[in-house]
């Protein structure tokens, strides 16, 4: 009955990051209309001067927002140069 309940509720959370995806991408925000605001992983390593493992670590912990579509994954570049700003004061 339990492990019932956690399936749902893990089910629950998969639609709502999928609602949540569709709504980011939907506000003119498409990473693949769009490219100007969303960046694959090897621009934004470039732009922060970093590796593929801390631009993983920094995803895992939400330091900026992304997208995952088609296998890749897209980050929002007003975040990025948000991060890259506020460490170069």
């Amino acid at each position: 009955m339990e492990d019932q309940r956690i399936i749902e509720i893990l089910e629950k959370m998969e639609r709502n990051q999928q609602t949540i995806i569709t709504l980011l991408m939907s506000k003119n925000q498409n990473p693949e209309s769009n490219i100007s605001q969303w960046e694959d992983g090897l621009k934004i390593q470039e732009i922060l001067k970093i590796s593929r493992a801390t631009l993983y670590r920094l995803r895992k912990e939400n330091a900026f927002t992304y997208v995952q579509k088609g296998g890749r994954t897209y980050y929002y570049t007003p975040d990025i140069f948000k991060i890259r700003n506020h460490f170069l004061k």
